[in-house]
Formats: C-alpha cells, sequence, structure tokens
C-alpha cells in the first residue's frame, strides 16, 4: 500500500489541532487548580475564625453535646479532606517540564519563521508579529513572576 505524502497545508492543519488540544488541556488543569485553591483557602480562611472563635469561647459556654457535634462535625469534614489528593509533586513537575519544552518549541518555530515572514500576505505578516510580540509579552511576564517567587 502506497501512502500519500502530506502537503504542508495538511501538515499545518494537524499542528493547528495539536495546539488546539493542548490549550483545551491546559485550560482544564489551569480551572481544576484555581477551583481547588479556592475551596482550599476558603476552608484556611474559615479554619482560622473558629479556631479563634473556639479558642475565646469557655468551655461551659456549650454543653458536652454541642461541643460533641462540633467535634463529630469536623471529624467527617477532616476525613473528607483527607481523602482529597494533592496533585502529586513529581507530575506538577512533569507538567512545568512539559510546559517549558513547549516554550523551547515554540522559540524554535518562530526562530526558524520570522526570517521568512516577509514573504507572508500582509494580513498573515500583522498576524505573525502579533503572536511574535504576545509570546514575548507572555515571556517577560513570566520572568517577572519568576523574579517575584526567587
Amino acid at each position: 500500500m502506497t501512502e500519500t505524502p502530506e502537503t504542508p497545508e495538511v501538515r499545518k492543519a494537524d499542528l493547528l489541532k495539536r495546539l488546539s488540544e493542548a490549550e483545551v488541556q491546559a485550560r482544564r488543569i489551569k480551572a481544576s487548580g484555581q477551583a481547588l485553591s479556592r475551596s482550599a483557602r476558603l476552608q484556611l480562611d474559615i479554619v482560622a475564625s473558629v479556631r479563634e472563635s473556639v479558642s475565646a469561647t469557655p468551655a461551659e459556654a456549650a454543653t458536652p453535646e454541642e461541643w460533641d457535634a462540633q467535634r463529630e462535625r469536623w471529624r467527617t469534614l477532616n476525613e473528607f479532606g483527607a481523602k482529597i489528593e494533592p496533585v502529586p509533586q513529581n507530575f506538577a513537575s512533569s507538567y512545568e517540564a512539559s510546559s517549558l519544552s513547549a516554550l523551547s518549541i515554540a522559540s524554535y518555530f518562530q526562530a526558524i519563521v520570522t526570517p521568512r515572514r516577509h514573504h507572508f500576505p500582509a494580513q498573515s505578516q500583522t498576524r505573525f508579529v502579533a503572536g511574535v510580540e504576545r509570546f514575548d509579552e507572555m515571556l517577560a511576564r513570566d520572568h517577572r513572576r519568576q523574579k517575584v517567587r526567587s
């Protein structure tokens, strides 16, 4: 069986499809992480305020049954929280490495195509330059974020 060679248009379309898939995956992972982070922040805020109130409450201010009811509710919440597995560090590190690979791949593509952009149709040149500028802005933002972390 003879395989027909793929045209540059087919290859470009396949690359655009793969980029769309990567974007969908990144958005899904980001949303999941943000929701978990928001919930954890809320839980931390609640626990801090309740701990402060409980610490200030005299033991005699509530009946033994009322203390037990609160203890049981928090025990149940803690059991549920213990079942939620944080993202393993190796997974987070692997995804970060994957993102750095994407950065390298994107830089390489821009490096080989940028010198050829003057052969693009005018509208494509404008969109290409806008994409490069957006990429450069993202790198600058990420660099500032890294500086803040360190």
